[in-house]
């Protein structure tokens, strides 16, 4: 090196120390000594990174090899596995809803591949919803089962059915041993049924009209009831003009009236115990049976000849003409002593009201019952009338009574 120095010029070659500044021998020894030993380190150093580098190369090799393994036996089939899961859930959830069972587990949410323990709670989170909608669909096939009998059976009847009003060609032929669902064997009761709810939409339209038509027909019944009344009615008024028969329907409702307020005065008198009927027959209104004539006591005749006198006098007065006097001519010389006493107690009852009743008797009994009476005496030049007072009235009673008792 001091050589070549030695031969650069002199204007660029560095200045140059003394002999002494020089380094020594044994130094430079020493140093050259360092520098090799530093360079043997330095290439020792320089292997040792060579060798690093190789072995971390190695080294990501190995661990893409194994992210690629991890990625190609874990990930990718755990995803898989969550999907083949997760559908799994889906479908058995919906199936579940079908069959009426909502899932009574809450479901874990669904893991994204990178945890297994995550996957595996998943799974074994299905599980009893696995087991529930297994349960579901066995009975669900037994009901199905049952619903396929039953329609097997009710399409043999329908495919037999016999022919009716309604449909003259109601079967359909079912071959042997087929399907119930094929559509060889479900076109015609499906054509079947498109006619009846064809027949079943024509039927509803055809009651909507008649009922929209009740509000007329009831008028229309309304009116021909009432025009049958009236023809009734003018029919009879037509019988009864012809032939006399209006007079003798005039005289019927004449009797009638008389028998009404007959049975009303005469229920008065009677307590309630007599009225007469439609054909002048006396009813015995406890039995409500009718009772000949004959079997009638007088007491009881004259009750009801009274109530019938009386009653013709209100027809009169309700016609018109006024009749205020009513003659009763005997009739109590066939009644005993009890029955007498009934009769006149009848009269003396005020069932007459305001007007003059006139008894005519030879009984003095009768003269004892009323205030006013007027006295016919016969003698050989003619008969006289005159009132008696009231004591010529006892007076005459008593002579009359001793006078009986002495014929007695």
């Amino acid at each position: 090196m001091l050589t070549e120095i030695a031969g650069l010029p002199v204007s660029a070659r560095p200045a140059q120390r003394s002999e002494q500044e020089l380094p020594r021998q044994q130094d430079i020894a020493s140093s050259h000594d360092a520098a090799g030993r530093r360079l043997t380190n330095l290439d020792q150093t320089t292997r040792d990174r060579d060798a690093a580098r190789q072995a971390l190369t190695l080294h990501d090799k190995d661990r893409q090899a194994l992210e690629g393994r991890r990625r190609r036996t874990i990930e990718t089939p755990a995803r898989n596995l969550i999907k083949h899961l997760e559908r799994w859930a889906d479908a058995a959830t919906d199936a579940a809803a079908l069959l009426g069972d909502e899932p009574s587990v809450e479901l874990p949410p669904v893991p994204d591949g990178t945890d297994l323990a995550a996957v595996d709670a998943y799974a074994l989170a299905l599980a009893p919803l696995g087991q529930r909608l297994t349960g579901a669909l066995e009975q669900a096939a037994l009901q199905a089962g049952a619903e396929i009998r039953e329609f097997e059976q009710e399409l043999a009847r329908e495919a037999g059915a016999a022919d009716d009003e309604i449909d003259s060609a109601p079967g359909f032929l079912v071959p042997d041993n087929s399907d119930p669902l094929d559509p060889g064997v479900l076109d015609p009761l499906s054509r079947k049924t498109s006619q009846a709810e064809t027949a079943h939409d024509t039927a509803e339209a055809d009651l909507r009209t008649a009922r929209s038509k009740i509000p007329y027909y009831d008028k229309l019944i309304a009116a021909l009831t009432a025009a049958e009344q009236q023809a009734t009615a003018w029919r009879s008024v037509r019988d009864q003009l012809t032939d006399g028969k209006f007079l003798k329907y005039l005289t019927d409702q004449r009797t009638l009236s008389l028998l009404s307020h007959g049975s009303t005065i005469l229920q008065r008198i009677s307590a309630g115990a007599y009225a007469f009927t439609e054909k002048f027959e006396i009813v015995d209104l406890a039995t409500n049976l009718p009772r000949p004539p004959e079997t009638l006591s007088g007491g009881e005749t004259f009750q009801a000849s009274l109530a019938l006198a009386l009653a013709l006098v209100e027809l009169r007065n309700s016609g018109g003409s006024k009749l205020e006097s009513l003659f009763l001519d005997e009739g109590f010389g066939s009644l005993d002593g009890e029955r007498l006493d009934a009769a006149l107690a009848i009269l003396k009852s005020g069932v007459t009201g305001d007007k003059t009743v006139a008894v005519i008797s030879h009984l003095y009994p009768v003269a004892d019952a009323v205030d006013d009476v007027l006295f016919v005496k016969r003698t050989p030049q003619g008969s006289t009338a005159y009132w008696l007072t009231p004591q010529e009235r006892d007076e005459v009673v008593r002579n009359g009574i001793h006078r009986m008792l002495e014929h007695t």
